[in-house]
């Protein structure tokens, strides 16, 4: 039983397995095009979400920083030394994490 294509279009073997070649290789080409406009935007899509991320590592590292303020100067108004000291700790701490955030904005 032959199929209708292989009576109407007498076709040699070599002819025939060129024209599957030609076909197998466009659909190769259009999954690896496929494929690199999908990483491409992947690649995008995580630069972005790590660039929103370290910007609000910094507005956080700076919300840190503006309550060890008012907790230093809650301290220093009433003359209570632990509450100084924490006071001064959070404004370190929210300083190193602004720059950790600086320094991992730069590398990504």
């Amino acid at each position: 039983m032959m199929n209708e294509q292989a009576v109407s279009t007498p076709m040699c073997a070599h002819g025939y397995w060129k024209k599957i070649a030609k076909e197998k290789m466009m659909f190769t080409t259009v999954i690896e095009v496929g494929s690199a406009v999908l990483a491409a935007d992947a690649n995008s899509v995580v630069t972005s979400v790590l660039s929103t991320l370290a910007t609000w590592v910094v507005v956080g590292g700076g919300f840190w920083a503006v309550w060890g303020a008012v907790t230093l100067g809650g301290g220093l108004s009433d003359h209570n030394s632990p509450q100084i000291q924490n006071g001064v700790w959070k404004i370190v701490g929210g300083a190193i994490i602004i720059a950790a955030a600086a320094l991992f904005k730069t590398l990504v």
